[in-house]
């Protein structure tokens, strides 16, 4: 009977050992369980990904008829989009080619500003045109559960035939913000349709043709003319002139230049800006890269040295300029002008250096800014969100990042500056 009862009491014990082993074990488990749910998982995350569905009519579209090619926008909230349609003109043209003020409808009504930043039909060396649309957004969706958004393009039936329209999605842009309210770029999904068609005209009214009946032709006679050649004289080939190459030289670039809205002297540019300079020769045998600080004068013409210690002076050279928030701008000569700021544009380098000070005089042309930090050589949506998001911003980061005119705040001067940008876009 004693032992009976010993051997209970030690059952118990153990069970109630390794019961306490099993509750320590589960809430190592959960404990794993809840760390990689909120931290593993989310370092892998990927960005938001945005619903599109490209709309086109199914029907048959009659010649001379108007009609609307559609992008419906789900699963997120969208702050502006970057858009570009690719058409065949023979079959199709845009509103804008037809004199419509605007092509652009949407839903909800008014969630986008109007007129848009940008509404343009850009040519290309084919049939083929693109349509370019720049909106943003100042307001909210009003159920942020489902948000979706509706944009309508109106185009107008040319001639017969099948009309194409594709989304070019390495131009595309949807941006929208982050948790922490930064703006982000949302990812298109891999499935989506960036292409569809649409039929204009009535295929099964085609005119038949009359069937012509090829008449045989007799086959001209041939007559074999004797071609006598000459025996070729051979000449001497000159031995090949060997230029002796200069020795490199120490050379000076004094380059004065300005960035677009600064006017006077900038009150936001601690002890001064950098800009990365290339200097590139034409064959791009020869390059030279350096970080200048330029220092900003009270007419807002700014001073910068590039300083190489030994660089050849034969070559024709071209100069690249990068600036903190700008778009990289490529200049051929020492002097260049514009008639409309920053519309300078050339492609064959034609700056001579010489041993000792050059001076590369830039205040006739302007440098555009708007591509912000994080840089990536160009100006798209993302950065106009930014700048829209941190209008009066008094952040230090938010400053340094979005003030382009370095006057100490981003305000609507910023915001109209970077829309003005737009039309150049990219890095020269």
């Amino acid at each position: 009977m004693r032992i009976k009862k010993q051997l209970k009491i030690y059952l118990a014990q153990e069970l109630k050992k390794h019961l306490k082993y099993v509750l320590l074990g589960t809430g190592i488990i959960i404990g794993l369980f809840w760390y990689i749910h909120t931290n593993i998982f989310q370092f892998f995350a990927t960005v938001p990904t945005i619903g599109i569905e490209m709309q086109v009519p199914e029907n048959n579209v009659s010649i001379e008829d108007t009609f609307t090619v559609g992008l419906r926008l789900t699963d997120q909230e969208v702050a502006a989009t970057d858009v570009f349609i690719e058409y065949d003109s023979n079959f199709v043209s845009y509103a804008l080619e037809e004199g419509a003020e605007t092509g652009i409808s949407q839903l909800p009504i008014d969630y986008f500003s109007m007129p848009p930043v940008k509404e343009e039909v850009i040519e290309t060396d084919t049939s083929l045109k693109r349509l370019h649309i720049v909106l943003v957004s100042w307001n909210q969706i009003e159920d942020p559960d489902n948000p979706f958004t509706q944009l309508n393009f109106v185009f107008h039936a040319k001639s017969e035939g099948v009309a194409t329209f594709t989304l070019l999605k390495n131009e595309l842009q949807f941006v929208g913000n982050d948790s922490q309210k930064n703006p982000i770029i949302f990812e298109i999904n891999e499935e989506t349709v960036l292409t569809k068609s649409v039929q204009i005209g009535d295929i099964d009214q085609v005119t038949p043709t009359e069937e012509i009946t090829p008449v045989p032709t007799e086959s001209p006679a041939v007559t074999v003319t004797e071609t006598l050649t000459s025996t070729p004289t051979l000449t001497e080939t000159p031995s090949p002139i060997i230029t002796q190459i200069a020795n490199p030289e120490e050379v000076q670039l004094d380059i004065r230049l300005r960035l677009q809205g600064i006017v006077g002297k900038p009150v936001a540019v601690g002890s001064g800006i950098s800009m990365k300079l290339s200097l590139i020769s034409e064959d791009k045998s020869n390059s030279y890269e350096q970080d200048v600080l330029f220092q900003p004068s009270d007419s807002g013409v700014l001073t910068g040295t590039m300083i190489l210690k030994s660089a050849y002076t034969g070559p024709l050279y071209k100069l690249l300029i990068k600036g903190p928030k700008h778009l990289q701008k490529r200049i051929c000569e020492a002097h260049p002008k514009e008639a409309v700021g920053g519309t300078y544009n050339c492609t064959k380098a034609n700056i001579q250096l010489k041993k000792g000070n050059n001076n590369i005089q830039l205040e006739n042309i302007i440098i555009l800014a708007g591509d912000i930090p994080e840089q990536d050589s160009v100006i798209n949506a993302q950065d106009i969100v930014f700048i829209r998001q941190s209008l009066g911003s008094k952040n230090v980061s938010d400053i340094s990042r979005g003030d382009l005119n370095f006057d100490g705040i981003i305000d609507s001067q910023d915001y109209s500056m970077i829309l003005n940008a737009l039309s150049f876009k990219y890095d020269d």
